[in-house]
């Protein structure tokens, strides 16, 4: 997408039953804006993964996120993971790093849960580090969410 500057993180993320989920993390730190509304600013990121099947995410405890239509995440030779969504190019290509267990559940699973949005922290997020920003962009209304094919 023009004028999108995407970080891209992958994590493990435990639910409220204990199981944990493979998650692709995705934050537009450029904060690229379509107009306003009400007097606030109007992300473009967040406008076109709306238009694109997920849906904001109101509780991260217990989310309730759809089925990701088009979206596919697979996941190449020297960790390079694309992320495939209803457009002509993809979201975004290129090595990640991977926590231990990662491409194993992904894969056992066939699926991984997608959160993206603003202000999550993932350029300061060291390496197995907790998420605690996410959870304040899902407060502020930030936060976007689905679930995708994964591809090995």
């Amino acid at each position: 997408m023009i004028g999108i500057d995407l970080l891209v993180r992958t994590a493990l993320w435990e639910d409220a039953s204990g199981g944990d989920h493979g998650v692709v993390l995705l934050e537009d730190t450029a904060h690229s804006v379509v107009g306003s509304l009400g007097g606030e600013d109007v992300s473009a990121f967040m406008t076109a993964l709306l238009e694109r099947g997920m849906d904001l995410v109101l509780d991260l405890g217990v989310p309730v996120l759809p089925v990701l239509h088009g979206w596919s995440v697979s996941l190449g030779a020297g960790d390079e993971l694309t992320i495939a969504w209803p457009s002509a190019s993809p979201l975004a290509a290129g090595p990640v790093e991977l926590p231990a267990g990662w491409a194993a559940l992904a894969r056992g699973e066939r699926r991984v849960l997608i959160l993206a949005g603003l202000d999550l922290g993932l350029a300061a997020l060291p390496a197995g580090g907790a998420l605690i920003r996410p959870e304040l962009a899902c407060r502020n209304g930030t936060l976007a969410g689905g679930v995708a094919r994964f591809v090995p």
